[in-house]
């Protein structure tokens, strides 16, 4: 189901994010043996190969394989190379021994292959192509392969999209895919809603309280006591707001954001008064806001509690509330009196805007920003700051794997890369500008964001009265969330209600 561009309203942008997540098309595989090709569930070929990866240095997401990789996407075969060197392991004791996911024994898996599903095979290759044995997920891959004796490969789903869908269809043939599918947040709930999925709890070995797994992922897919995925590493898709702070200190000077925000005054009020304050001041050579992705209005809306969010197994559409109207009302004045400039264009990253929203992952647009800062949208009617994430990466476990008791000691061990993933992260937005009070944030941000829920649901019929309650003038949200809060409420209800078995 495609989403359109009109979802960018308030929360509307949320909603379409969901419907936008929600595909379906043909896996495919990368695995390796020894120089042949096997037929996958999928229709798609398996083709082996081997090598070894070294260890090194960095990266910022990750994935895993150790071998001339034939990454299969629905046809052709296309070998990506071999990875230099050999695993030695940082974490081995001696003789028969291993520290590897807190084992004092060492767990000889005879040369098990284990295959990690992935949608973003891309993110692990260097500039050459080829998997990067400097990446943090690789190195751990290295240790995991020489402490256990197995082997790591890659299935290669086809595209973003269809990843949930391949895995739901090879559970339902009776087939392994992969023992972990590393997938967006509304995949994994496609996963989760079919069934398809082991419960992390009942794999031994996988402790997912410690911090090598993101809790607020943990917790969104925690129904009935009953864990459906996780994340390894960082989410650099918490939402924020960037600014140009020369250009802030040019038309509202006097207003420090960075400073507010640490004493606790940074507030939806004062970013109005700034906001006009700019406007009033530039003349119009500057906007005050854009936005185009529609994580303005989410902000805003999970600072009023949520577009959609969790309380137990209970799944809130936040945006039908009370609070929720407040902060469409909020986002529809900033809109109507051209303090927000929607649909957005590239006036911030070409010096013509001085706010837009965004995830962290995009400041790599904003690089020609020469005065960078970011931080979390103000408070609204919690009186909190709340950072939100509409969507990332999540890891499931499919029910057809053949070697459960392993599944969760190898995601444990892979799970060790994680703080040298973050600190990469780090370097980062460092290398892209970011000063130290901005970093500061992001590392707050980490620890305190929360996952919206609004992906999953068929909600997308809602979409338009929620974008006509924010951009149409003789349409206030009040009225036009009521039209929609019980159809939309039970949409939640019987979407979720499949994750409490």
């Amino acid at each position: 189901m495609k989403t359109t561009k009109r979802c960018l309203a308030f929360l509307s942008a949320a909603i379409m994010l969901m419907t936008a997540f929600a595909g379906c098309g043909k896996s495919t595989t990368t695995s390796s043996s020894s120089g042949s090709n096997v037929s996958n569930a999928s229709g798609g070929d398996i083709q082996t190969g081997d090598n070894s990866a070294e260890e090194s240095t960095e990266s910022t997401d990750s994935a895993v394989d150790s071998g001339d990789v034939g990454v299969s996407n629905g046809g052709g075969t296309t070998s990506t190379g071999k990875t230099p060197g050999s695993a030695t392991s940082s974490k081995k004791t001696s003789g028969s021994t291993s520290s590897v996911a807190g084992q004092t024994e060492r767990i000889d898996m005879g040369g098990y292959e284990f295959v990690l599903g992935t949608a973003y095979y891309a993110n692990y290759l260097n500039s050459e192509g080829v998997l990067d044995p400097t990446n943090p997920l690789m190195k751990a891959v290295a240790r995991v392969e020489k402490d256990y004796n197995c082997k790591v490969k890659f299935y290669k789903f086809a595209d973003v999209s269809s990843a949930g869908t391949a895995v739901v269809n090879a559970v339902l043939a009776g087939d392994k895919i992969c023992d972990v599918a590393q997938m967006q947040f509304s995949r994994c709930r496609t996963v989760a809603y079919s069934n398809a999925c082991h419960d992390l709890k009942t794999l031994k070995g996988l402790d997912l309280t410690t911090g090598n797994f993101e809790k607020a992922i943990t917790d969104a897919f925690t129904f009935n006591k009953k864990v459906y995925a996780c994340n390894i590493g960082e989410n650099s898709n918490v939402q924020g707001l960037f600014y140009n702070a020369d250009f802030l200190k040019k038309y509202a000077p006097g207003y420090d954001v960075m400073k507010m925000y640490k004493e606790g005054t940074w507030t939806e009020a004062k970013f109005e008064e700034i906001l006009r304050k700019i406007s009033s001041t530039s003349g119009q050579k500057v906007t005050p806001l854009v936005g185009s992705t529609g994580i303005m209005a989410l902000s805003a809306a999970v600072n009023a509690g949520g577009t959609s969010y969790k309380s137990g197994n209970k799944v809130t559409f936040g945006i039908v509330t009370a609070d929720g109207i407040k902060a469409l009302n909020y986002v529809k004045r900033l809109y109507n009196d051209k303090l927000w400039k929607y649909p957005a264009d590239t006036a911030f990253a070409t010096g013509g805007a001085v706010f837009t929203d965004g995830a962290v992952w995009q400041t790599k647009s904003y690089t020609s920003v020469k005065n960078l800062e970011f931080v979390p949208w103000p408070k609204g009617e919690l009186n909190k700051y709340v950072v939100p994430a509409a969507d990332g990466i999540a890891w499931c476990v499919p029910k057809t794997v053949k070697k459960k008791e392993y599944v969760g000691l190898i995601l444990n061990a892979l799970a060790e890369s994680t703080a040298e993933m973050k600190s990469n992260r780090v370097r980062e937005l460092e290398d892209n500008g970011w000063s130290a009070n901005s970093i500061a944030v992001y590392n707050w941000m980490q620890s305190n964001h929360q996952i919206d829920m609004t992906t999953g649901p068929e909600i997308g019929a809602f979409s338009k009265k929620i974008d006509d309650s924010v951009f149409v003038a003789n349409i206030q949200p009040a009225a036009a969330m009521q039209s929609i809060s019980a159809a939309a409420q039970k949409a939640f209800d019987d979407y979720y209600k499949q994750f409490i078995r």
